[in-house]
C-alpha cells in the first residue's frame, strides 16, 4: 500500500483498517473495538461507577475499563491507559486517590 491512501490506522505493530474501509466491508463494529472510545467516555464510566458503587480500588476500575479498551493494545498498554486516565482525572480534580500503590482506593472529589 502506498502512503496517503488512508486505508489503515494505528501505530506499528497495531495497525487496523481505516473507518472508510471498515464501513465499506461492513465491519464497523470491529473498527470501533480496535480504535477504542473517546477518552471522555472512559472518564464518564469511572465517574458513574464511583457515584453508584462508592470508593473503588484500582483493580476494580481496571476490571471496569480493560474490556472497553482497544483490542489491538497489549495488556500492559491497557493497564498504562487506565493509570494515565486516573492520573489525568486526578489532576483535573475529578477523582482522588486515598493511599498509594495497588492498595489505593479511588473516590470522587466532593465539591463544596
Amino acid at each position: 500500500m502506498s502512503p496517503g491512501k488512508n486505508l489503515i490506522e494505528g501505530r506499528a505493530p497495531n495497525f487496523f483498517v481505516a473507518a472508510d474501509v471498515a464501513a465499506a466491508v461492513g465491519d464497523a463494529a470491529q473498527y470501533t473495538r480496535n480504535k477504542g472510545l473517546d477518552k471522555s467516555i472512559y472518564k464518564e464510566f469511572v465517574i458513574s461507577h464511583l457515584r453508584s458503587m462508592g470508593p473503588t480500588t484500582r483493580q476494580g476500575l481496571e476490571q471496569l475499563l480493560l474490556p472497553m479498551l482497544p483490542q489491538v493494545l497489549p495488556p500492559q498498554q491497557k493497564l498504562n491507559r487506565v493509570k494515565n486516565l486516573l492520573a489525568e482525572m486526578s489532576r483535573e480534580k475529578t477523582v482522588k486517590s486515598l493511599g498509594g500503590g495497588p492498595k489505593a482506593v479511588w473516590s470522587l472529589v466532593v465539591e463544596k
